[in-house]
């Protein structure tokens, strides 16, 4: 039974809503997961461990298709396997301020809003709370066409000659609302500062298209 239908007479059959959290698996998605199963280390050279690995590139070739990039070139870029978005958002925020902070000397600066997940914004506040950073966390519209959303001018004018990193969702895990990166991406691109987007929420319900969108 596909996530969110219901049998009539079954009365164990559920209405399940809550795939923004957790998305029930289809059987072919399953399938496909048990391919992956009993392979052996990538890393290594015996023959299961060397299939394994032309899987991850194959998948790797695959996801760069789906996304509109290339994974060879000047404007190549990379895809990186990690147990789920929380370690993403970890890694890519606490990456972009040690990288700044070793480069420049400088105490880096993060710009985010109050709307995005809790992995991100609980590794922001942690940073900050240690002093390894400086931290604007934007308000969202409360009102009217912004409504639930960042004003792309305002990340604007937040932006610092030492702002290392801006991270805005795509689409709000609880709301639903998105989020207008091609503008935001205008305003962090004439300061040559990365925008990094959580775009979990658009993966199965639109196209994601990173380059199309602005971001890094």
């Amino acid at each position: 039974m596909a996530p969110g239908q219901k049998k009539d007479g079954d009365a164990q059959s559920v209405v399940y809503l809550d795939n923004n959290a957790t998305t029930l698996m289809p059987g072919k998605v399953i399938d496909a997961l048990n391919a992956w199963c009993n392979r052996g280390n990538p890393s290594s050279e015996y023959a299961s461990a060397r299939e394994a690995r032309q899987m991850m590139d194959a998948f790797r070739q695959q996801v760069a298709v789906e996304c509109g990039f290339e994974l060879d070139g000047p404007n190549a870029y990379a895809v990186v396997f990690t147990s789920g978005a929380s370690e993403s958002n970890c890694h890519i925020v606490t990456s972009a301020v040690r990288s700044y902070a070793a480069k420049t000397g400088r105490l880096p600066h993060v710009i985010t809003s109050a709307a995005e997940h809790k992995s991100l914004l609980a590794c922001c506040e942690r940073l900050a709370s240690e002093r390894l950073c400086q931290l604007t966390i934007l308000p969202v519209g409360r009102a009217g066409p912004g409504l639930g959303a960042v004003d792309p001018a305002a990340v604007a004018a937040a932006l610092r000659p030492n702002t290392c990193l801006v991270s805005i969702m795509a689409a709000n895990n609880e709301t639903g609302v998105l989020s207008n990166l091609r503008e935001i991406s205008k305003a962090v691109r004439k300061a040559r500062v990365p925008l990094h987007s959580d775009a979990v929420q658009l993966f199965g319900k639109s196209a994601v298209r990173p380059v199309a969108l602005g971001v890094d």
